[in-house]
Parts: C-alpha cells; structure tokens; sequence
C-alpha cells in the first residue's frame, strides 16, 4: 500500500503540537495530538521501519504526559513500548540510540515506581544507570543524565527497601552535581536541592536523624536558590521542602521548633493553589496533615482538628477525581482527624471520622 505523501510530516507536525502543549502545562489537551501521532507513525513504520526512532519518540512523549494528569497506570505500556523499540534500534546501531534507551528506562523506572512495582522499576533504574555510566565515560556531557539517574536509582533503592545502598547512591548523585555546579552554580541548584533532598529522606530511613536534619536543611537552601530565579517552576518544591524539615524535627522530638517550617509550608502551598489547584492540592493536603501531626505532638490538639479536618476534606475531594490515587490517603487523614477529636473528648465526632476513614478503604 506504500505510505500516504505528507504522513510523515502529519505526524512530526502533531508530536511537535504535543511537545508545545505540556511545554504550556497544558498536558490533557496534549494528549490528543500525542496520541494520533503514535497512530500515524505506526501505519508508517508499517511500510518503513525507519521510522522506528519516531515511534519510540511518540510513545516516550505520551508516557511523559499522562502521569502530569494523574494517569499512571496508563502510562507505563506506552513507555514499555519505547523501551521495546529502543532495544531493537540499540542493537542495530547501539551509539545512535543507546541515549534514547537509558532516557525511556529511566521513564520506565519513575513510571513503574509510580504504580507501586518496586521491583520492576528497581531493575529499570540500574539499567539506565549503566547505560549512562558508558555513555558519560566516552561524552562527559551525559553528566547531568547519569546525576539524575543515580538520583532516580537511589529512590528505587529506598522504595525497594536497601537504604544502606540508597544512601551510597544519592551521595554520588549529590558529588556529581556539586562537580557540574562548580562551572555553573544557577542552573543546578534546583538538582542540588533533588538530589540532596533524597539523601535527607534516605538517612532518615536509617535513624541518622541529626545528618538528615542537616541535609534537610541544605536541600531547602537550594530549593529556595532555585525559587529565586524561578519561582514558578520551583516554589513548590521549596515548600515541600519545609514539611521535611518539620518531619526531620519531628524525629529528634524537636516539635516546637517544627511548627515554623510545617506553618510556614501550608502558607506557601495555599498561595500555590490560588495559582493552580490541580497541581498544589494534593501538596497542601499533605502539609495541612503534617502540620496538624506537629501540633498534636506538642499537645495542641484542639489546633490540630482544623488543619487535620482541611487536610481530610481536600483528600475527599481528589478522591472523587482519582479514587485509586488518594484512597489510602482519605483513610489516614480521617484516622488522624478521629484521634485527635477523640483526645479533646469529642467522641462523638471522632465516632463519625473514625468512620469515613473505614469507609474509604471498604
């Protein structure tokens, strides 16, 4: 049948459409035109595999949009498909294409971590970080890649349950990116802040609690460096990275001191979601939650049933939209909600928490 004149340049012309879009945060409507140019590319690459790299390219992009709208499930087969096809073009010709392989493994790896199949995206993340371990050591300019692998390496570790290993990896990941800094301080601190953020959470698994207050702290140093220069892209992980202080406090019993940051990150989100609740809700929910834990320590609790009653309502609220995603986090919110009514002595409102939080795991 031969392929249609002008198809080619269809299906450039709707993956570009795609790329523009989620470039403007508009990733749903990205979706459309994603998706039609895997169509075409697939009845091309019918007629000539050397389209092959086009189709991987659509299938990667796809993968890339639907976990900005909550669709993580669905994203893995397209990222699965990339990575099938990489493997084929890598065999064929391994330099043309072994930098596309590690870039789709590594989506794979953040994708499958996503859906809660650990092992899967364990396995995943050591393949892109030996990928890029080969090609940062014949281009040093894969550099930044293979930080960000080790960084995503080092996750997969922690959610698999080797901390010890986690810890190893992220401090690489951190030393690669103090070295890419040096040169150019701005555009690193955001991956700084990534990087040395992970390794706070790591220590922490291990009770290194003192360290991983201090590498909490560093990390919202470099969040808020980053925020400076864009505070759009980045101001929410700066107030993320205040709740992690507040919990790193926590850990060494130092609540008092940690109702300034978790106080100061339910400010900063609030804003945020003025802005763009789709984005922030989830993030002010877990910060009101925090907060509310802060508080209850100190033994505040009667201040702790707004926050924790707001974090619980927000959490109802995402769940209508995406029930899988925020289930469990209903549950925990209305459990923590029910014990503090209960420790003010208003037992019949912790009853009817209690309750909703049951509900929401039936």
């Amino acid at each position: 049948m031969g392929i249609r004149r002008g198809a080619p340049e269809e299906a450039l012309d709707l993956a570009n459409t795609a790329n523009r879009l989620a470039g403007l945060g508009r990733h749903e409507e990205a979706l459309d035109p994603a998706n039609r140019a895997i169509r075409t590319y697939k009845k091309i690459v019918a007629d000539d595999p050397a389209y092959r790299a086009d189709l991987a390219a659509a299938y990667h992009l796809l993968a890339t949009l639907l976990p900005e709208i909550e669709r993580h499930e669905e994203a893995v087969e397209p990222v699965e498909r990339a990575v099938r096809l990489w493997e084929q073009l890598a065999k064929d010709s391994p330099t043309s294409h072994e930098a596309d392989l590690a870039a789709s493994l590594d989506l794979l790896s953040l994708t499958l971590a996503k859906v809660g199949r650990n092992g899967e995206a364990l396995a995943a993340a050591r393949r892109s970080v030996r990928s890029y371990e080969e090609l940062a050591a014949e281009d040093p300019t894969y550099a930044p890649d293979l930080a960000s692998a080790l960084n995503h390496l080092g996750n997969a570790l922690g959610a698999d349950g080797d901390h010890e290993e986690a810890i190893e990896v992220a401090q690489r990941s951190v030393a690669m990116y103090e070295s890419l800094a040096v040169a150019n301080p701005v555009a690193y601190h955001f991956n700084l802040g990534s990087a040395v953020n992970n390794l706070g959470n790591h220590l922490s698994e291990v009770g290194e609690y003192e360290e991983a207050l201090e590498v909490a702290r560093r990390a919202s140093d470099f969040f808020r460096l980053a925020t400076e220069s864009n505070p759009e892209a980045h101001r929410p992980y700066y107030a993320g990275s205040l709740t992690n202080i507040a919990n790193r406090l926590c850990e060494l019993d130092r609540e008092d001191e940690a109702v300034d940051p978790a106080t100061r990150s339910v400010a900063v989100f609030e804003e945020l979601v003025a802005s763009d609740p789709v984005e922030n809700k989830p993030h002010l929910a877990m910060a009101l939650n925090n907060l509310a834990i802060v508080l209850s320590g100190l033994g505040r609790n009667e201040e702790a049933i707004e926050p924790a009653r707001r974090a619980a309502d927000l959490y109802v609220e995402l769940a209508k939209a995406n029930p899988s995603t925020y289930r469990e986090d209903v549950a925990m919110a209305y459990s923590n909600l029910a014990v503090f009514l209960s420790d003010c002595g208003r037992n019949e409102e912790a009853g009817e928490a209690a309750q909703m939080a049951a509900k929401a795991v039936e």
